[in-house]
């Protein structure tokens, strides 16, 4: 479609005046060695010109060794959950789990791989020369970059554009899904992630170890923090109500007093087309998501199912193998059947058009359709059949066209200057640092900026040709091409004078 659109115009549209300028770092790529750039010397810029040691190990030490940490060991011994030496172990156990890791050898493998699937998958890799002043400005207090989340290759396309243009590798929050996986975890962590628990509010042990070590990786470490403030990927690709918990515990340190200021910058990155589609099509439709595996089985092997595939139910007329109801009424429910019986879906051998006339039958509520949807809803789920479950699975990819991807750095958000004087830090000095808590004026300022953060991310969206048409055409009529064209730039110039920001170039 988009290519049909190109031979009648499309390409010659007048360009947007708000389209901001991009570099693509991945054109470059085409005509110089992969090898060479990867392995090139590299000498990052840091975020945060910190004198002192950080290791991985130092971080993890640091944390063990903080006042709030020591107070919680010394609390849960003292309420007899272990001996002040058991629970040393324990949090030293949770750091090994949550720290990060930087090894420069794997970094520049991933990055060498990565490459070569964007010139094969991607027309473009396409960066706001924004960051140029963001670097310019690096070094005089904590970076914290809040990207948008839409697919999981955030993670990997942040960390890369840093590599690009000699920036520390941020340090990334993941969920501990990841960490289970094998072989990925691994990598991930020697890319510079460090892990957390989906919910960990109700372990204050865990709770204190994590908290102290995200303002940890703030006050001690040169990388800027990066996290998904969304807290998840957006099926849809509208923006999703911010979580707190992170960001409260990043700005701990500039609240309580220990460091100047935090910057925080919003990054969106818009696909023209997103690696999980087909993943996002299904759980819209109330599959659930899928646990996250390297694992590839069997049936991984196969094309995609589609649903009437699924689909099979003992009262329902299969029309390939019973012919005793051809007297029957059109769309009549089978003689001497239940209309509301046990559903129960199952796979005999039965032909792919009596599946589908069978998943008609379903459509049209010809039995009872809460017990049959539980069912295909569970049969769907298992990981055997999920189509996109697997990391081996994700090496289809490789044979499709995504399109561009636009990644924009917007203003940099100074978080002294946002609060001015709605804060007076100067009250953390005096309670012991065990004690110190956000006061419910800090915690509020928190979920303001979050909501800030989100807006910024939102505004700095790229609407590409594949969003303008699907708008267009989801009206329910089909357009000839010229007509489609006209459309498209109407609807192109009516977002663009709304604030939006277009681009038409394919």
């Amino acid at each position: 479609m988009i290519t049909c659109l190109t031979s009648v115009g499309l390409m010659e549209a007048p360009r947007v005046s708000n389209l901001p300028d991009y570099e693509d770092i991945i054109e470059a790529r085409h005509s110089t060695s992969d090898f060479m750039f990867m392995s090139r010397r590299w000498e990052p810029v840091p975020a945060y010109n910190h004198p002192d040691n950080s290791s991985p190990t130092h971080l993890k030490d640091v944390t063990l060794s903080s006042p709030p940490v020591q107070h919680m060991i010394h609390q849960l011994s003292s309420e007899e959950e272990g001996t002040s030496e058991q629970l040393t172990m324990t949090v030293a156990a949770m750091l090994e789990e949550i720290g990060l890791n930087r090894n420069m050898v794997v970094i520049r493998w991933l990055g060498l791989a990565l490459i070569k699937i964007l010139k094969r998958t991607c027309s473009g890799l396409l960066v706001s020369d924004s960051i140029h002043r963001l670097k310019a400005r690096m070094g005089t207090n904590p970076v914290i970059f809040a990207p948008s989340h839409r697919s999981y290759a955030d993670f990997i396309l942040m960390s890369y554009i840093c590599f690009h243009y000699d920036l520390q590798i941020p340090a990334i929050a993941a969920g501990m899904d990841f960490h289970g996986m094998w072989g990925l975890g691994r990598l991930l962590r020697d890319c510079g992630a460090f892990f957390m628990r989906r919910s960990f509010s109700s372990d204050r042990l865990y709770w204190t170890v994590f908290s102290e070590y995200v303002n940890t990786l703030v006050t001690n470490n040169p990388s800027s923090l990066e996290f998904f403030i969304e807290g998840t990927r957006s099926r849809s690709g509208k923006t999703l109500w911010p979580k707190f918990g992170i960001l409260s515990m990043a700005l701990t340190p500039f609240l309580s007093g220990r460091i100047p200021d935090i910057t925080v910058v919003p990054v969106n990155i818009s696909y023209d087309r997103t690696l999980e589609e087909k993943l996002f099509s299904y759980e819209l439709l109330g599959i659930p998501k899928p646990r996250e595996t390297t694992r590839c089985s069997k049936n991984h092997l196969h094309p995609t199912p589609n649903l009437h595939n699924f689909l099979v139910h003992p009262n329902l007329p299969d029309p390939a193998t019973n012919n005793n109801n051809k007297h029957q009424a059109k769309g009549s429910f089978p003689r001497n059947k239940p209309r509301c019986s046990n559903c129960q879906i199952h796979q005999p051998a039965t032909s792919s058009n009596s599946r589908l006339t069978q998943m008609k039958f379903l459509m049209k509520g010809h039995y009872d359709c809460h017990n049959a949807t539980t069912a295909l809803l569970n049969t769907l789920a298992s990981p055997q059949e999920h189509p996109d479950n697997g990391l081996m699975k994700a090496s289809n990819i490789l044979r499709e066209q995504y399109g561009k991807i636009h990644v924009t750095f917007g203003q940099p958000l100074d978080v002294r200057e946002y609060c001015k004087e709605r804060l007076e830090r100067a009250s953390h000095s005096m309670v012991p640092a065990h004690m110190d808590r956000l006061n419910p004026r800090e915690i509020e300022l928190c979920s303001e900026l979050a909501h800030v953060i989100v807006a910024r991310q939102r505004d700095l969206t790229v609407l590409s040709p594949f969003n303008l048409v699907a708008i267009t055409l989801g009206l329910g009529s089909s357009l000839p091409l010229p007509e489609l064209l006209t459309e498209v730039l109407w609807l192109r110039s009516l977002l663009v004078s709304l604030g939006a920001v277009v681009d038409l170039a394919v």
